[in-house]
């Protein structure tokens, strides 16, 4: 079994400066099972690097952490709402929010051809016509990409009818439904909080929301577009 964390990043808890780490991922050999992996993973983290506080996030969809992660001492301190994306006519999931997103290729460069619409064009939904042969991802997204966004030309008419004051989130959706992209969403993640000192035990929440630097608690975007998608319930 193995795990990362991240370098150490300085936060003011409670107006205490705290040396924290994120615990980024820990997985085991495929078909393997280690009794007490993750336990012994932090236990031999702490032990090397001293931190005040480690964070780390569960994805709901797979459980939630109030399980064996809180067996471990870890407390959450946050749930954060489903996260949105799009996914188009590659079956490839386009992140909306987030840090390192890149827009990737549009569809008419990768042989995925919007149908012509019919009727408004503002508000007409379309149909995509698939290739004989799927695009890998590599022919629709930069090679040093691991956050695909939407392609370039639809992020700009998406932008561009947001500009618009009498547009709302309905027709932005079916706006990027003409394109060949549908709204989806994940479970939403649960942030988990493990304090290092004796009386850490059930303060997490309140040291939390004391803490500064502190995490977004909502999604959010600088492209019109994507802001007023965010707005779709």
């Amino acid at each position: 079994a193995v795990a990362t964390f991240s370098a150490r990043r300085h936060v003011h808890r409670s107006g205490v400066r705290h040396r924290s780490h994120e615990l980024l991922r820990c997985c085991a050999r495929r078909d393997g099972h280690v009794v007490g992996a993750i336990t012994k993973l932090v236990a031999a983290f702490v032990r090397a690097h001293a931190p005040d506080d480690i964070v780390t996030v569960v994805d709901r969809e797979w459980g939630i952490g109030r399980t064996a992660w809180h067996g471990l001492g870890f407390e959450t301190v946050q749930v954060i709402q489903p996260l949105p994306m799009a996914i188009g006519p590659d079956g490839v999931r386009r992140h909306l929010v987030g840090a390192g997103i890149v827009p990737t290729t549009p569809l008419e460069n990768t042989g995925l051809h919007p149908l012509p619409c019919v009727g408004d064009s503002s508000t007409c939904v379309s149909q995509v016509q698939l290739p004989t042969k799927q695009p890998t991802q590599s022919q629709t997204a930069p090679k040093t990409s691991r956050r695909l966004g939407l392609p370039r030309d639809v992020l700009d008419d998406l932008n561009a009818l947001a500009n618009r004051p009498w547009v709302t989130p309905d027709l932005a959706l079916q706006r990027l439904a003409g394109h060949g992209f549908f709204l989806v969403h994940d479970a939403g993640v649960e942030r988990l909080l493990l304090l290092m000192d004796a009386g850490g035990n059930g303060r997490g929440q309140a040291v939390w929301q004391s803490s500064h630097p502190r995490y977004p608690v909502v999604h959010y975007s600088d492209d019109p577009g994507i802001a007023l998608l965010l707005q779709c319930d």
